[in-house]
């Protein structure tokens, strides 16, 4: 079985890049929630104060809250971008498209 290097390569940059952003992320992140109070609860508007007690003891005062919560959306979000590339890298037509577009371009 041979190994491309390229490919070890590609995956040495995806993995250096991804760590890039996990830094960049919890470096915003942390930033944002350092104003945030530790141990009040999440205010909630009118309709939805039933959720305050569940939340409170589930995720916490609001600054712990707003980091979990955003952890969860970075990871979430780079979930979808893992997923939504798949469809891209697979989809044929958007292949065709591709070349009809940079053979135009020539």
């Amino acid at each position: 079985m041979e190994i491309d290097l390229g490919f070890v390569y590609i995956i040495l940059q995806v993995i250096f890049l991804e760590g890039i952003l996990s830094i960049d992320n919890a470096a915003v992140l942390g930033a944002l929630v350092s104003v945030l109070p530790k141990d009040e609860g999440v205010p909630w508007p009118g309709p939805l104060k039933f959720l305050g007690p569940p939340v409170h003891r589930l995720l916490g005062g609001q600054r712990p809250a707003a980091l979990k919560v955003g952890l969860l959306g970075a990871y979430l979000g780079r979930g979808f971008m893992l997923l939504l590339a798949n469809c891209v890298i697979h989809n044929h037509y958007l292949k065709i498209l591709a070349r009809f577009i940079s053979s135009s371009w020539l």
